[in-house]
C-alpha cells in the first residue's frame, strides 16, 4: 500500500477565498476544498455566517461549509484512524482464536463479531482491497 505518510494536518485558509485544504509536514496539498465566493467576505467569521448570500440561502450555506471543514478533518485523521485500527487488530491476532475481548468501551467482540469484520473491512477498503 502506497499513501503519502501522516501525519496530516488542517489548514483553514483565513484570507479571501475561503476555504480548507489537508497538508504534509511539507506543505503538499492533498486535498483542498474552496468556499464562499462572495466579495462582502472580509474575516472568516463572515465566510462561515455566509455573508454576502440572500437570508434564505444562509442555513445552508454555513452548514454545507461546516461539512466540508469536518470532512477535510476526517481525510486529515486518515493516517492516524488507520494505524490504530490496524494496531488493535494485530493485538488481538495475537489471542487465541474464538476469545472474546470485553474491554473495548463495552463492546465484547472477536474475530468472528461483526465489529471486527467491519474493522478488517475498513482496513481493507483505506488499502483498496476487496470490494
Amino acid at each position: 500500500m502506497s499513501y503519502t505518510k501522516g501525519p496530516w494536518k488542517l489548514e483553514l485558509k483565513q484570507k479571501w477565498p475561503f476555504g480548507v485544504k489537508v497538508v504534509t509536514d511539507d506543505k503538499e496539498i492533498l486535498h483542498q476544498d474552496a468556499y464562499c465566493h462572495s466579495s462582502d467576505q472580509k474575516s472568516r467569521i463572515d465566510c462561515e455566517q455566509a455573508v454576502g448570500f440572500p437570508y434564505r440561502e444562509r442555513a445552508s450555506v454555513s452548514a454545507a461549509i461546516r461539512e466540508q471543514d469536518d470532512n477535510a478533518r476526517l481525510i486529515a485523521a486518515a493516517p492516524e484512524l488507520l494505524e490504530a485500527l490496524q494496531t488493535i487488530i494485530n493485538l488481538v491476532n495475537i489471542e487465541p482464536e474464538g476469545q472474546w475481548f470485553p474491554n473495548f468501551d463495552g463492546v465484547a467482540f472477536s474475530r468472528n463479531s461483526k465489529v471486527w469484520m467491519d474493522a478488517q473491512a475498513a482496513i481493507a477498503k483505506a488499502k483498496g482491497e476487496g470490494k
